[in-house]
């Protein structure tokens, strides 16, 4: 099974992840990393004789363009979420500048 595997079979799978499915480059170069690494131990093991992922292009990586928030948005957001279980969260990650994983792996310490 693993040998009827194709490069085309991989190019065509990171273009239909790309253009019908809509995800970006940078999940279809992670997608890649991945079975690359699979294919890999496979080839270790002598299931098959070579990695053919390794010879396709994986898409080039986007460059992540920050936005932020200006006074009147942040105002209009902060009133949306007041009272709401995630309020805390948002004060800390707008005040702080905390990305989500940050604020999420807070911890109260020395209380």
């Amino acid at each position: 099974m693993l040998d009827d595997l194709t490069t085309e079979d991989f190019q065509t799978l990171y273009t239909h992840e790309l253009n019908v499915q809509g995800v970006s480059a940078n999940t279809v170069i992670h997608y890649h990393a991945n079975i690359c690494r699979a294919l890999q131990y496979a080839v270790k093991i002598k299931l098959i004789v070579a990695n053919l992922p390794d010879l396709v292009e994986s898409p080039k990586k986007n460059n992540y363009v920050v936005s932020f928030y200006n006074a009147e948005e942040l105002n209009q957001l902060l009133a949306v979420i007041r009272g709401e279980r995630i309020e805390l969260f948002v004060i800390l990650a707008a005040f702080y500048g905390l990305s989500r994983s940050e604020v999420v792996g807070l911890k109260m310490v020395g209380y």
